[in-house]
């Protein structure tokens, strides 16, 4: 998640769960970024680990979003898992360092996003000026 905020196009994690009496099985997210739209793809794989590809697994999930709402829910959930984890063990369930980061990635991508607003803005009126007013650009 926090590579997309940063721009990548692509990303992806993984976990395997099981125990000595269920047969273990991945579960692999599949991110993409297209502009600010997020697409996400939940594939699971029954089994033993391998590198199998992403098609060979069954679809759990597939849905797309807003990129910016999908990350600030899940730090916010991230959040809310870490403080129980906390106060029920000692441990945290999420890294701390990996937490701070997503939350800086969430900065980072709005700040990016005002500037680019702004810069928008900025550009829509300087336009609509040069349109309105050609008698001031030819002082210039």
């Amino acid at each position: 998640m926090r590579l997309l905020l940063l721009g990548a196009a692509e990303s992806q994690c993984s976990w395997w769960k099981g125990s000595w009496y269920e047969e273990p099985e991945e579960h692999r997210w599949l991110f993409s970024r297209n502009n600010e739209q997020i697409q996400i793809h939940i594939v699971r794989f029954y089994g033993t680990p391998s590198n199998r590809s992403d098609e060979q697994g069954k679809t759990v999930l597939r849905l797309e979003g807003e990129l910016l709402r999908f990350a600030k829910r899940l730090s916010h959930q991230l959040g809310q898992i870490t403080y129980q984890e906390e106060t029920k063990s000692g441990d945290l369930a999420v890294p701390l360092k990996d937490y701070q980061n997503l939350q800086e990635a969430i900065v980072a991508f709005e700040q990016a996003r005002r500037r680019k607003q702004g810069k928008s803005e900025a550009e829509k009126n300087g336009s609509r000026e040069i349109a309105t007013n050609p008698q001031e650009r030819e002082k210039r």
